[in-house]
C-alpha cells in the first residue's frame, strides 16, 4: 500500500485520459506478474538472512521509495 498508492497517484497525474486504461492494464500485468519472483526472491533471501535482518532493509527501502514518490508528487502539484 505505501508504494502502490503513489505509483498509481504519479502515473494517473502523469497520463493522458486516452491513454489511462491501456496504461493501467500493463502496469497490473507487470505487477501482478512480478509477485512469484519477489515470493522466490524472498525464499532465497530468508534461506541466507536473519528474518530481522530483511524486514528491517525492506522496511527502510520501502520507506524510502515512498519519500521519493511524495516528494515527485508534491512537486508536480507545485508547477
Amino acid at each position: 500500500m505505501l508504494i502502490h498508492i503513489p505509483v498509481q497517484t504519479y502515473i494517473q497525474m502523469s497520463t493522458p485520459n486516452e491513454y489511462m486504461s491501456r496504461i493501467f492494464s500493463i502496469v497490473g500485468m507487470i505487477t501482478k506478474g512480478g509477485m512469484p519472483l519477489g515470493a522466490l526472491l524472498y525464499g532465497v533471501i530468508l534461506e541466507k538472512v536473519a528474518v530481522h535482518w530483511t524486514m528491517l532493509f525492506t522496511t527502510l527501502l520501502t520507506m524510502l521509495i515512498s519519500a521519493f514518490f511524495l516528494i515527485s508528487v508534491s512537486k508536480m502539484q507545485v508547477k
